[in-house]
């Protein structure tokens, strides 16, 4: 476990908090001036270039964050202008540096709210707007461009298709003719969409609802695999769902997203049950009310492995979770529960762009103490524990165990080398 970083870059002027990871060991950030703005590419103990972006004057850059599914080979790229009448550019950069895509898309236009997430695919970018999906071809030109309700309108990437919410259906975007293959209506707002495809499933949730469907039969009339009512909580694993059962005793059931059972569990002398998430290997996390008051259970295949007293709500990332106002525990898969980690003021739970999970403390008012973080990989192995200014876990960013955290007290970015192989 690393305490102290590999080694520290520092930035005149200080770092844009948006650092986005990539894939070989390859992390990038932005230092912007009233002249332009400059990219900085860091590695494994050494800076891999620093190369200036031809933006207008006063012009800023900030990143595409990585879709939620896999991190970029590039490092994507905003480039804005303060100047009116100036288009918004799209810029990629590989990690020697080189300049591989640089288009203006006036899409990208400015605004209050305005978010930017990309998934790469063989044919092209797909952009992820808090308005649209753009898809583009390998030249950056417009192949589609769907509607997005809101920005947390939920979408999935899979082979050559985009399944996205659009108000009122999932529409199948097939990403080479930019067509809309087939929508599905939805009676409601879908929290989540998942793709397997080794099963070949498309998965919707909906407000306690899956519906499950065969992805290759994703049509206004597809053929259902399953349907299944009482989910209580929004599943964070790729195919796990808790459905939670009124007591004496309470009982809480796994279940597949073809409504197949994986295990139950009885909790005893429980009247109700509450569940808040799983974890990577796909143990639970639930609460329930006992007499007594209220108590964390984690379950493994329907047997509890960790239970205490519930002090706060419970928050799951990774195989980080929070179980009181002060205290986590790190849970890997297979692996019994760590310790309980206790902490000097209240603490966040936040995944880490790219795997992996952090818990840190809030910064207090007038505080003096050091601020605590400890960062686990997707795996869950404890690889970094800092007391020197852990808010800026909130922006850290891995990419092939090369982990970075930029300081909130200094004009910097720390880099801790897990080891991982790039």
């Amino acid at each position: 476990m690393l305490t102290a970083p590999t080694w520290t870059y520092s930035a005149a002027g200080g770092p844009n908090p948006f650092i986005v990871p990539a894939r070989g060991g390859f992390i990038a950030t932005a230092i912007n001036t009233e002249s332009g703005a400059t990219i900085v590419g860091l590695g494994r103990r050494a800076t891999r270039f620093a190369r200036p972006l031809k933006l207008e004057p006063r012009g800023v850059a900030i990143f595409a964050q990585p879709s939620p599914f896999g991190l970029p080979s590039l490092a994507w790229v905003v480039g804005y202008s303060t100047t009116a009448g100036v288009t918004p550019r799209l810029i990629a950069i590989t990690s020697d540096g080189e300049i591989s895509m640089d288009v203006s898309r006036p899409e990208l236009g400015w605004r209050d709210g305005r978010a930017v997430a990309i998934s790469e695919t063989e044919h092209g970018p797909v952009l992820h707007l808090d308005d649209r999906h753009l898809v583009l071809d390998a030249h950056g030109d417009v192949v589609a461009d769907l509607a997005r309700p809101a920005l947390d309108a939920p979408y999935f990437v899979e082979g050559r298709r985009l399944f996205a919410f659009d108000g009122t259906s999932i529409a199948c975007v097939d990403l080479v003719t930019g067509a809309v293959k087939s929508r599905i209506p939805v009676d409601g707002r879908p929290t989540a969409i998942r793709v397997d495809g080794f099963e070949r499933r498309l998965a919707i949730r909906l407000d306690r609802v899956l519906c499950s469907l065969d992805v290759d039969d994703a049509s206004a009339l597809p053929r259902l695999r399953a349907f299944v009512g009482g989910l209580a909580s929004s599943p964070n694993t790729a195919d796990s769902n808790l459905r939670l059962g009124s007591g004496p005793p309470a009982k809480v059931e796994c279940l597949d997203d073809d409504g197949v059972p994986r295990w139950s569990a009885t909790l005893p002398s429980s009247t109700s049950a509450m569940g808040a998430g799983f974890f990577v290997g796909g143990e639970a996390l639930v609460y329930a009310s006992h007499a007594g008051g209220e108590r964390v259970y984690i379950l493994r295949d329907g047997e509890p492995i960790f239970e205490r007293a519930r002090a706060g709500q419970p928050v799951v990332s990774g195989a980080l979770a929070r179980i009181g106002d002060r205290a986590a525990i790190v849970v890997a898969p297979g692996a019994p529960p760590s310790e309980v980690i206790d902490f000097s003021t209240s603490i966040e739970i936040a995944g880490v762009r790219g795997g992996g999970a952090v818990a840190f403390e809030r910064p207090s008012a007038g505080g003096t103490h050091p601020q605590r973080m400890v960062a686990v990989d997707a795996a869950g192995a404890r690889v970094i524990e800092i007391s020197d200014g852990g808010s800026g876990a909130r922006w850290a960013a891995v990419s092939d165990g090369l982990v970075a955290v930029p300081r909130t007290n200094a004009a910097r970015v720390d880099l801790y080398d897990t080891g991982a192989p790039a």
